[in-house]
């Protein structure tokens, strides 16, 4: 029962607090000790509530420093010969950092009740923090258009096991990501946790299916007119060429489609799909005004497309088998954001009679 309560309140101060009294009883049972500040090069090896070994003159260190993080925040430092071989084993319940001492040479490792915390000095790059304990080497990293040193935390993700990716976007700006890992995942979580207040009004849903039996070949990126303005380009074995984010307004051709796109609004989230062999499709509605808020489209070939903003396990969903003809209606509708109006549009799919499966 506490951990469907948890689940359902994964954003609530509660158990922070639950956290936060736990520590209390652990420091309340122990005798105080002083605080210690040592730079973080010196450590051989430390483990949470347990013996600190330091260097000493005669002993050849390993180069490669690894802490791992949970919840409580640094439970052990270790050292490694090597950076470690990635094998597509990423956590979710635990953190790493693993980099050359060199480039830590300036942290300070300050330690006190079995605790211990990073003290970096203004001005040097913030150790990397990844979800895998290892990750890709420093000059493999490239990051899209930030400075990876001005990052704080990376995450790997195994290709083959996703089931779909949400972008949010924003003002012509990538927002956010969420990796779906099965199809009964939610996008939710990510939304409520990343996104507050009016920016939450303003976001952009884009939803990309991947399905098991295709593959993602090439990730891309496109610049629009402004630096800040960004597409991302996905290739997959099946379906082919998808760009996701804002379409821009000019007379330049789409070198990466078939062919270019007609002319839209700049503030457009354009995106397309085939309508030959659709198998069956998902009709997501505004759960308050009924307009359509994207299509999700199956194919025979296995593959999948998404048009419009398809929010899993978020909005109302119409499913439609063998659809054989498209209707839609476009009007306009309030914004929800200003006095304006925006323009949305009411889909209908007709079936075959016959719906047996083929």
């Amino acid at each position: 029962l506490v951990d469907i309560i948890r689940y359902h309140s994964r954003r609530s101060l509660l158990w922070r607090c639950v956290s936060a009294f736990q520590f209390a009883d652990v420091l309340s049972a122990t005798n105080p000790v002083t605080l210690l500040s040592i730079p973080l090069r010196d450590i051989l090896f430390w483990e949470r509530e347990g013996k600190l070994k330091r260097r000493t003159e005669s002993a050849s260190l390993l180069p490669i420093l690894k802490l791992t993080l949970d919840s409580d925040g640094i439970s052990k430092v270790e050292r490694l010969p090597g950076p470690p071989t990635f094998t597509g084993e990423c956590r979710t319940s635990s953190a790493f950092i693993v980099q050359h001492e060199a480039s830590m040479s300036k942290v300070m490792a300050h330690l006190k009740d079995g605790r211990l915390r990073l003290d970096v000095p203004a001005g040097e790059p913030a150790p990397q923090i990844w979800n895998t304990p290892a990750p890709p080497a420093a000059d493999q990293l490239w990051a899209y258009p930030a400075d990876p040193d001005l990052c704080r935390a990376f995450y790997a993700v195994a290709m083959d096991s996703i089931r779909g990716i949400t972008f949010f976007f924003s003002e012509g700006t990538l927002r956010a990501i969420h990796i779906h890992t099965s199809h009964q995942s939610c996008a939710m979580d990510t939304f409520e946790r990343t996104f507050s207040g009016r920016r939450r009004w303003s976001m952009i849903w884009v939803y990309l299916p991947i399905e098991k039996c295709d593959r993602v070949v090439v990730l891309g990126i496109r610049e629009g007119s402004h630096a800040w303005e960004q597409s991302i380009l996905v290739r997959t074995e099946r379906i082919g060429d998808v760009i996701v984010g804002q379409q821009a307004n000019d007379t330049g051709k789409d070198y990466c489609l078939a062919a270019s796109a007609p002319p839209i609004g700049d503030a457009a989230y354009a995106s397309c799909a085939p309508l030959r062999d659709v198998l069956s499709a998902l009709v997501f509605s505004d759960q308050s005004a009924g307009f359509c808020r994207g299509i999700l489209f199956h194919y025979r070939n296995g593959g999948s497309r998404a048009v419009g903003q398809c929010r899993l396990h978020v909005d109302p969903v119409e499913s439609v088998v063998l659809p054989v003809q498209l209707c839609f209606r476009g009007y306009s509708h309030p914004s929800r954001i200003d006095r304006s109006t925006i323009q949305v549009v009411q889909v209908k799919f007709k079936q075959r009679l016959d719906l047996t499966m083929e």
